[in-house]
């Protein structure tokens, strides 16, 4: 009995079908939880000497472990966790957020830039057109400029991006945090956040890049056992595209409400 919740806990990280890298912290305060207050009203077979050993096992593991920015700021980009209740401590919950501002302001850097390098000259060459553009810009206005203006025309122009950045990361945050957001709606948050990408458009490329990853591997490790079982004995002569086949119809045979994407 006293493994039960546990048992539980790694059920509901090791979802096939969801996204549950949110839920790594809340889980881990929710199982801490369940066993103080299975303690407290002796519902355990065991000694309480047992059970303090895994509580005090779970508390260090969090300590050395589980305040990863990973684990916050999946937490944060979880619209039903975004409040980050689940922190005791403001100065953690505001780090979170200072984080992922910081990869906020990355994506958009990073697709400001990309369509500068992508265009090419007629000879397969990059086009230097807005350096060139740049540099006459510098040159015409140095003649006019005496050395106590502090600024150059490029610096400025640095500067306005760099202040257009910051406001679309402030704003974006700002609309999502006080955004009142269903519960029901969020069961699969890949797909909430991707239906809300023109809303967020920067904000949704972070918390994809968060929430896509796997909080654990027992889905992977099922896959391969399930490998294991087709292709032993008689059937150690299947192919990759009959093998794929069947480890796909056995997943919608868990999943009914798939079958209609079956052509």
């Amino acid at each position: 009995a006293m493994l039960q919740p546990f048992y539980i806990a790694t059920r509901r990280l090791s979802g096939d079908t969801c996204a549950t890298m949110s839920q790594v912290l809340l889980i881990w305060k929710r199982l801490t939880k369940t066993l103080r207050l299975a303690k407290k009203k002796n519902l355990f077979e065991t000694s309480d000497a047992s059970v303090d050993l895994l509580i005090d096992a779970l508390e260090t593991h969090w300590e050395k472990h589980m305040t990863s920015e990973i684990y916050m700021c999946a937490a944060a980009l979880d619209p039903s966790l975004k409040k980050l209740k689940i922190l005791r401590n403001k100065a953690d919950r505001e780090a979170t957020w200072d984080r992922i501002k910081k990869e906020m302001a990355n994506v958009m850097e990073q697709l400001r830039s990309t369509p500068s390098r992508e265009k090419n000259s007629g000879n397969g060459e990059p086009s230097h057109a807005e350096d060139e553009d740049l540099a006459e810009l510098s040159e015409s206005s140095s003649s006019d400029c005496v050395k106590s203006v502090p600024s150059t025309p490029v610096e400025k122009m640095k500067s306005n991006i760099n202040e257009r950045v910051k406001f679309q990361v402030e704003s974006e945050l700002a609309k999502c945090r006080a955004m009142d957001v269903n519960k029901e709606d969020t069961k699969d948050l890949l797909s909430w956040w991707k239906d809300n990408a023109k809303l967020f458009p920067t904000l949704s490329v972070v918390a994809r890049s968060h929430l896509g990853i796997n909080a654990s591997s027992t889905a992977s490790e099922r896959i391969f056992s399930l490998c294991g079982h087709l292709t032993g004995g008689r059937r150690n002569q299947l192919g990759s595209t009959v093998l794929s086949a069947t480890i796909h119809l056995n997943s919608l045979s868990k999943n009914p409400e798939l079958w209609h994407l079956v052509k």
